[in-house]
């Protein structure tokens, strides 16, 4: 590993907490150099009820990673539920376990999936990583530096506030064939990958860009101050796809506010 990625991701002590297996791929150069203890909180089975968990653990293996023990432990149906059920319970089970894992591993340093508004559960399980973080803090005597990345934009992305506070990364020509060939290897997301090329076009995916993690995110509201996911879960009703609607202020609130009182009290 390179010295300089060394001394901001500490070898042995950093951790990658992600929602979904497949999200490791928007930094997967970086994956390989510091191969980070990952944490991936579901198993990424979507409607579908298929699993892709064993998937992520193979390619993470092949890299050099470490897969934490805890690991596709929750389906994405399983998410949904909690959240309409209000059962704040359940995420306060992810968050002693998360936190139990980066102080079994004594973690200085974690990286995860920013905020963006466009997938309820990434938004969610975001602020379940840091009141896991900031419990592990509390353990084991010392700051952990956190660092997101975007996910769902451009993969150079970031809040305007964290300009100054940025992990930059610029791939070989061989380095991004070689995460863009993994990436259209992985087939239960060739979808994703596919339009994610088709948006940003190849040479996007040659910068891995992550931020310092603040209450700064790049979390965007439309027009009618509602967010992507809400509009999108309003056309699912719509078609009959989902029975209800899930509101930020209505669901998501709520439950923020039993598990992370201090950042939510308003």
């Amino acid at each position: 590993m390179h010295d300089d990625l060394a001394t901001v991701f500490p070898i042995e002590q950093t951790a990658l907490v992600i929602a979904h297996p497949g999200h490791e791929l928007r930094v997967w150069y970086w994956l390989e150099q510091v191969r980070p203890l990952t944490s991936i909180v579901t198993d990424g089975s979507g409607q579908t009820g298929r699993s892709r968990a064993s998937f992520s653990r193979g390619l993470l293996q092949e890299a050099g990673a470490r897969a934490s023990s805890f690991f596709g432990v929750a389906s994405d149906r399983t998410i949904y539920a909690a959240v309409l059920a209000g059962n704040h319970d359940f995420f306060r089970s992810l968050i002693d376990d998360i936190a139990s894992e980066l102080i079994r591993q004594r973690i200085r340093c974690v990286v995860g999936d920013a905020a963006e508004g466009r997938i309820m559960a990434h938004d969610l399980l975001r602020e379940v990583r840091r009141e896991a973080v900031r419990r592990a803090e509390q353990s084991l005597d010392w700051q952990i530096t956190q660092y997101e990345y975007a996910l769902d934009s451009h993969p150079a992305s970031h809040p305007p506030l964290a300009a100054h506070q940025i992990q930059k990364l610029n791939l070989s020509e061989s380095d991004l064939a070689r995460k863009l060939s993994i990436a259209r290897g992985y087939q239960a997301i060739e979808s994703i990958v596919d339009a994610d090329i088709g948006t940003y076009g190849e040479r996007a995916f040659s910068v891995e860009c992550m931020f310092a993690c603040t209450d700064a995110s790049l979390l965007t509201r439309l027009d009618d101050g509602k967010l992507p996911y809400e509009l999108h879960g309003e056309e699912q009703v719509r078609l009959g796809r989902y029975p209800t609607v899930i509101r930020y202020r209505d669901h998501l609130v709520p439950i923020l506010k039993r598990l992370t009182p201090e950042r939510y009290a308003a």
